[in-house]
């Protein structure tokens, strides 16, 4: 290859490879036939990472480690990530640490020789040679500082003495005088007049109240029921209400499917139109989104999943005679059109099947 990388950390990288894979259950058999890679080459590869083969470049291994970690289900982007670091020997075992829960690596001080070389250097280094003996130039006289003569008396010329300056009393206007108007007696008996009518409305209103309420109470009991029988006669409360209109869904371009694991699966086998049949590993109380734009085919382990179409629960009993669920575009559009009611809240079941059992009794 043309990069030189470092063993150690290419070791490194294929080892905790291998032992996630080994961890997740995936046989090399298993992996062989997934990624259609040589059985022998996969072997080497885990052994010795092929970073010192004369025939893999980078580009190569890049698309080996891109399928190795889709086969097994871990992120592709941190396995390159992982593969770019050991090319330039900067791995330190990140997948062992997310994948397999393993401390990180804790690196080392550097050592005391290297540390204090800079110190030594400074010891040993030769003490600066002194400066030849140079005599001091001879210093210069003080400046002499002419004495200033002594000041003059100064004599203030007379001044007139300052005007005091008017007082803001003095500026201001007076303010003017109000004049006060005495209350005329007609007015407070007109005053005194509404006063008496306001009250005597409220308590006229409230005597009214009363006696309404005296005679609705002293009313016979049958009297009531007997408007309300009057009332309900003519209405036919026996016809049945017409059923709620229904919008249909429009199945577009892509159809929409999504993955509820109600249980723990591992390695259910999902196929979307043309792509590859792929093993997925979904966790109890996730979900995971598959669009399509013919098909999807589902095998295995069936019973421990929910399977949406554009937001409606799919039955799961339409299988094949080998016992797989294939969904085409015409048999999403039939169920589509039979649906009915709103589509099942996602976040509300994820939320369900997420909560701990209750404990039994």
């Amino acid at each position: 290859m043309p990069d030189a990388p470092n063993a150690p950390s290419s070791s490194r990288l294929a080892d905790d490879l291998r032992r996630i894979r080994e961890d997740r259950g995936v046989t090399l058999d298993a992996l062989h036939e997934e990624t259609k890679i040589p059985l022998g080459l996969l072997q080497q590869f885990e052994e010795t990472g092929l970073f010192d083969h004369p025939m893999f470049n980078r580009v190569y291994l890049r698309s080996l480690v891109r399928a190795y970690a889709d086969t097994v289900g871990i992120s592709t982007e941190q396995a390159l990530a992982a593969l770019d670091e050991a090319l330039t020997g900067a791995y330190q075992g990140r997948l062992a640490v997310t994948y397999l829960g393993e401390a990180p690596p804790v690196e080392a001080p550097p050592p005391a020789d290297e540390a204090g070389d800079g110190e030594e250097e400074a010891a040993a280094a030769p003490p600066e040679a002194p400066a030849a003996d140079v005599k001091p130039p001879a210093p210069a006289p003080p400046p002499v500082t002419p004495t200033p003569p002594p000041p003059q008396a100064v004599v203030p010329e007379p001044t007139a003495p300052a005007a005091a300056a008017p007082s803001w009393e003095a500026q201001s206007p007076p303010p003017p005088t109000r004049r006060v108007r005495p209350v005329d007696i007609r007015e407070r008996t007109w005053n005194r007049q509404w006063i008496f009518i306001g009250v005597a409305v409220i308590v006229l209103a409230g005597a009214i109240w009363g006696v309404l309420s005296l005679v609705k109470q002293s009313a016979p009991e049958g009297a009531e029921n007997d408007v309300a029988a009057v009332d309900t006669g003519a209405v036919d409360t026996t016809a049945a209400l017409p059923p709620p209109a229904h919008s249909p869904v429009v199945l577009g371009d892509t159809i929409h499917f999504v993955v509820i694991a109600t249980r723990k699966v591992e390695r259910i086998r999902i196929t979307r139109d043309d792509d590859l049949r792929r093993p997925y590993w979904i966790e109890q109380g996730d979900a995971r989104a598959f669009p399509a734009l013919q098909n999807i085919i589902l095998e295995d382990r069936l019973d421990r999943i929910r399977l949406l179409v554009e937001g409606y629960d799919y039955p799961l009993d339409r299988r094949d005679e080998q016992g797989r669920l294939v969904v085409t575009r015409d048999d999403a559009r039939a169920f589509l059109d039979a649906v009915s009611g709103p589509p099942v809240d996602l976040r509300a079941t994820l939320e369900a099947l997420r909560r701990p059992p209750p404990p039994s009794p």
